[in-house]
């Protein structure tokens, strides 16, 4: 009797702490990303922005700007990412959001035929686990090569961890920049 009546205590708990989630599969609790920016630097100086921008958002208009990563070979960046929301008039900086909530997110950095790409994850969420807001890009010698790379962010709302794949959770915003490295 005492067993069951712990039992119906412990579900009871579980089910006044569950969050109600209209929609399965977009649990992220934050706006829309329709926006997302990558800025690369090199020695400390920004060198070119390369975005990603659909104001409102998946479906409906195409981007009003989708631009191709340019790159050089045997080089060296650091790329920071900025994301925004552009369906709200101002629109709203969504970086600060995901950072503070970055222990149900994660970057996937995934690259299609371009050989020789390093993308290092710099940043760590309040777990020590890796974000992605801040990388190391080195490009390899080959050139020129043409190809894609997926930046996608996840949202892994249950079980974060290091090793989590490109499949975990849902997706806030994927976007497949076109990718040029040319020679110095």
């Amino acid at each position: 009797m005492m067993i069951r009546m712990l039992l119906l205590a412990l579900l009871s708990l579980f089910l006044q702490c569950m969050k109600e989630v209209k929609d399965p599969v977009d649990d992220s609790g934050h706006e829309p990303v329709t926006t997302l920016t990558l800025e690369f630097r090199q020695n400390g100086e920004l060198i070119r922005e390369v975005v990603f921008d659909d104001p409102d958002g998946p479906g409906g208009n195409d981007p009003v700007r989708f631009d191709t990563i340019f790159l050089h070979a045997n080089q060296a960046y650091s790329v920071s990412i900025k994301l925004a929301d552009k369906t709200k008039d101002p629109p709203v900086d969504m970086t600060p959001a995901i950072r503070q909530a970055g222990h149900q997110h994660l970057f996937f950095f995934l690259p299609a035929s371009i050989n020789g790409l390093q993308i290092t994850i710099l940043d760590t969420d309040r777990l020590g686990y890796p974000l992605g807001f801040e990388t190391s890009w080195h490009t390899g010698p080959e050139a020129p090569q043409a190809g894609t790379l997926r930046v996608m962010l996840r949202h892994i709302a249950f079980g974060k961890s290091p090793d989590n794949p490109p499949t975990a959770g849902h997706s806030d915003i994927m976007v497949d920049f076109p990718m040029i490295i040319e020679k110095n």
